[in-house]
């Protein structure tokens, strides 16, 4: 317990106990637990966690957020994400200075969330991506080693009669070799070498397999319907509908992709979204990091500050946070 301390910290959420804002940000996510309570996750340049719980109401014509204060539940993290698992349970996964991967639950009440003790899944990864499996209390992790296998994880809250559901398992292999990988939408999807989409489809054969759209993209990631999308050498969207099994141009002048979702940062470091099909969405702000879930976006400004907007009523104001 001593080294899990100095590691990650044993700093607790207290529901309701506003703290000041963090400093100079990393990195930034939100997940929407339920009703009016979002949860935002920040990582600070010196390698702090902090989360902090948003409750946005709304009336006919506008959603209002109001930040109930900031609180640090870490220490020596390179990357944070933040998901739900279900209506009452988030799950905060940390990758830390030495490659291991740790997660986190908090128990949320409506207000906010009270935190579990860190565990560790180990492993050794570059980098780690997290997403919601969809129907179920779970959230699936996949990550890349120094040599660009992929590898994926699990972690689970109780089930909705209210029994654990598989817990969590550890790391395990799932082949391929990426140069990036994401997971959401169920799939987990990423870039070869030499830039072609691929994602693993566990319905395929008797235990799944690696499937292949071509291209050439950087940066790839699920979007709904059964899509793929990345960047183009030209800073454009492309996207691939897996059934139809083409490729069609969305568009815009994006730096990257950010948060596994067809969002990301316009040329001009605006916040941009992929629309319906082929058209995508400038939101305004000035950001380089981004994240979005429901009708909550979250973004770090130049100066390391987070900001908010809410997309409720379409209005495109972003507020400090």
């Amino acid at each position: 317990m001593l080294a899990l301390s100095m590691v990650l910290g044993s700093v607790a959420t207290v529901p309701g106990v506003a703290g000041a804002a963090p400093g100079y940000l990393k990195d930034v996510d939100v997940a929407h637990v339920d009703g009016d309570l979002y949860m935002t996750a920040a990582l600070s340049q010196d390698g702090s966690i902090q989360v902090q719980p948003m409750i946005c109401q709304t009336d006919t014509f506008e959603e209002t957020c109001n930040p109930r204060g900031w609180a640090t539940v870490g220490r020596n993290a390179t990357a944070v994400q933040i998901t739900t698992l279900r209506y009452d349970t988030v799950l905060l996964v940390a990758r830390l200075t030495n490659g291991q991967t740790w997660y986190r639950k908090g128990a949320c009440d409506g207000v906010g969330c009270s935190w579990q003790s860190w565990n560790n899944l180990g492993g050794n990864v570059v980098s780690v991506s997290t997403g919601q499996d969809f129907g179920t209390p779970c959230a699936d992790i996949a990550g890349l080693s120094p040599g660009h296998n992929v590898y994926t994880a699990r972690v689970c809250g109780k089930a909705w009669d209210g029994y654990e559901h598989s817990p969590a398992h550890g790391w395990k292999s799932l082949g391929g070799k990426l140069t990036q990988v994401s997971v959401g939408n169920d799939y987990v999807v990423g870039v070869s070498a030499n830039k072609s989409l691929w994602w693993y489809d566990p319905y395929v054969g008797d235990h799944g397999s690696w499937q292949t759209g071509g291209g050439q993209i950087r940066q790839a990631v699920a979007a709904p319907n059964q899509e793929f999308c990345g960047l183009a050498s030209s800073n454009q969207m492309w996207c691939f509908e897996k059934e139809a099994r083409r490729w069609y141009r969305v568009g815009g002048d994006w730096r990257k992709l950010d948060d596994d979702q067809p969002i990301g940062i316009s040329r001009n470091w605006s916040f941009l979204e992929k629309g319906v099909k082929d058209d995508f969405a400038d939101i305004g702000g000035t950001v380089n990091q981004v994240a979005d879930d429901r009708y909550l976006q979250v973004g770090v400004s130049g100066s390391g500050r987070l900001w908010y907007r809410t997309s409720y009523c379409g209005y495109n104001v972003w507020y400090p946070g």
